[in-house]
């Protein structure tokens, strides 16, 4: 993949993960934790990470090791992610999955104040866009 490639998905990946969450759609448990994938009433929800993971017992496997102790920077988890968001960098997904993981990040429309910041500053260190 060429690197013109390469931050085309990233941004793609950025921009669709800031459209998709709000305040109440994040894969949050009772004590501010994240995981890979949760049921809340009924519904499936994910982290940034996890809901592009297809493999759902794949992220159950990540849960039992930790949930939010165990981010795509730990090489463990990385290592075992499809290699279609290996590609997109272990910094990279850091940086997506601490957009999703910052409650303060996001209210009930979408991205706050303080997330549109985020995402320009992720663009900005990973020069997307």
């Amino acid at each position: 993949m060429t690197t013109e490639e390469l931050k085309q998905k990233q941004l793609a990946l950025l921009e669709e993960t800031a459209a998709f969450y709000n305040s109440n759609n994040r894969a949050e448990n009772e004590k501010g934790g994240c995981y890979y994938t949760l049921i809340v009433n009924g519904e499936e929800r994910g982290c940034a990470i996890g809901r592009k993971i297809a493999d759902k017992s794949l992220c159950e496997k990540f849960n039992l090791m930790g949930g939010r102790n165990y981010s795509p920077s730990v090489k463990q988890v990385f290592y075992m992610i499809p290699f279609e968001l290996q590609e997109l960098g272990i910094n990279f997904l850091t940086s997506i999955q601490s957009l999703h993981d910052i409650k303060d990040n996001w209210n009930l429309e979408g991205l706050s104040e303080r997330g549109k910041k985020y995402v320009e500053d992720i663009k900005f260190q990973y020069k997307l866009g």
